[in-house]
């Protein structure tokens, strides 16, 4: 996997599904780095912690 440099600010808020561990909890404002983009989900960097 490459390390992407693109960065983001959320713009809302994003709590995770009850039961889903593979979640981060990202917060309207947050700065996150985008590590992999699926059709469906983005996983991010936020803090040093992966979802």
């Amino acid at each position: 996997m490459s390390i992407s440099s693109e960065y983001f600010v959320a713009i809302a808020d994003y709590g995770g599904v009850e039961g889903d561990t593979n979640y981060i909890a990202v917060m309207k404002g947050d700065v996150v780095r985008l590590i992999k983009k699926d059709k469906e989900w983005l996983t991010v960097e936020k803090d040093g912690d992966i979802g």
